[in-house]
């Protein structure tokens, strides 16, 4: 049995098409509260998960950490249009057995989905270059993304102003770029606000 999670109700019924003949059964959920249900009704052979699947302060992690944790015998493909290091690697330490560019064409993804059918582990061949991300620093990224300025990410996360300033040029380093603007524009690019958790 199939289950797809993701927001997009076309990519959901699409994606259920291609693979309907492989699974007969295709339950597609395209809002968090339904996946959850959907879960809890598991077992699945196969759960494709959009990572940018963010309602009610949760994403996709969230989603595949739940997965993992109800349904542990399910092979979980986690599909995204971000393939920063950074995300395949939080994607594949929460227990994903794969992670798929939404950009990939359908003979890609039937051939993914076999491959992790078979126990395979399954990643882009091609991810951006970037340096892994501490915790703290993730925070950051999401609360600069929410449009906190430096003392309201301090207040947040109880720290000291200096403290989110050497986080903060810590991110510009690894990713790069210099000044707010960019790194902002730079994090959305990348996906990066999904790390938080």
């Amino acid at each position: 049995m199939l289950l797809i999670a993701d927001d997009h109700h076309v990519v959901a019924e699409g994606l259920g098409a291609l693979l309907t003949s492989r699974f007969g059964a295709v339950d597609i959920a395209i809002s968090t509260p339904t996946a959850v249900v959907l879960l809890h009704t598991g077992p699945f052979d196969l759960i494709l998960l959009d990572l940018d699947f963010c309602e009610a302060g949760q994403n996709g992690f969230h989603l595949l950490q739940l997965s993992r944790s109800l349904d542990p015998g399910a092979c979980v493909l986690v599909l995204s249009e971000f393939t920063d290091e950074s995300l395949v690697s939080r994607a594949l330490a929460l227990g994903a057995a794969g992670f798929m560019a939404k950009g990939a064409g359908g003979t890609d993804l039937c051939d993914t989905v076999d491959a992790v059918l078979r126990g395979e582990q399954c990643v882009p061949a091609h991810t951006s270059d970037s340096a892994p991300f501490t915790s703290r620093q993730a925070q950051v990224m999401h609360l600069l993304q929410l449009g906190l300025g430096r003392k309201e990410i301090a207040a947040r996360l109880t720290v000291s102003v200096g403290m989110i300033d050497l986080h903060i040029a810590a991110v510009q380093r690894k990713l790069g770029v210099h000044g707010q603007r960019a790194l902002s524009a730079e994090i959305i690019r990348r996906g990066l606000h999904l790390l938080s958790e």
